[in-house]
This record gives C-alpha cells, structure tokens and sequence, in this order.
C-alpha cells in the first residue's frame, strides 16, 4: 500500500519549496491518514488534451475527519464519485485538490482532462 500526502503535510512542503533556506529533516515527517489499496489509471489521448480516469481503494490509519489532500495542476475536473455515489464535498485549491468528510474505506473515482 501507498501512503497518499495530508494536507498540513502539503502545506509545510509548499512552505519550504517557497523558502529555500528552509530545510526539512525526516524526522519532520508526519505519516499520512490514508493508505492507498490499489490505483487504476485510464488514460483516453485525444489531440488537444487527454481524458484520466482514476480508481482508487483508499483507506483511513488514523485522523478521523482529516482531509485528503490530491496534488494536481493543469486539470480540468470533470467528475468525483465515492463508493458509486456523486461526491461533492471538495475544494479546489492551488495546485490541487482538497476531499472532505470521506468514510473509512472507500473507492474514489475521479475524471479530469489533462491540457498539453
């Protein structure tokens, strides 16, 4: 299983990436709330852009209503389903994309075009 990043993780690194001087140990390394199970990617090119669809089986280690933060730029979002259902509790922030008050287990499915 992978270890997906949580936000306060996200925000010190873009912290750091924004001050130089700045440097961060392991030690420093906070383990994420989430394991990733497995991960599919479908990818659909077309000239101008390409279609990604990603499954993903997640599960919760610990924090119980932490956030999950997904890295991602260039995206232009055009579904979220969790376990089948229209998921909507997300924002869009600055170099990705923030999930809200998600179950323990879930499946995660996301559609986006990527621009070239």
């Amino acid at each position: 299983m992978t270890q997906v990043s949580s936000i306060e993780e996200n925000v010190e690194d873009n912290n750091i990436m924004n001050n130089n001087s700045q440097e961060k140990y392991l030690a420093d390394y906070k383990p994420s709330d989430f394991l990733v199970e497995s991960l599919d990617l479908d990818f659909d090119l077309f000239d101008e852009n390409t279609l990604v669809k990603a499954t993903t089986k997640i599960n919760r280690v610990a924090g119980e209503n932490s956030s999950l933060f997904l890295f991602g730029e260039n995206l232009s979002l055009r579904s979220i389903m969790v376990n089948d259902l229209t998921f909507t509790d997300y924002k869009l922030v600055e170099g990705g994309i923030e999930l809200f008050k998600l179950p323990d287990s879930f499946v995660l499915v996301i559609e986006r075009l990527c621009w070239r």
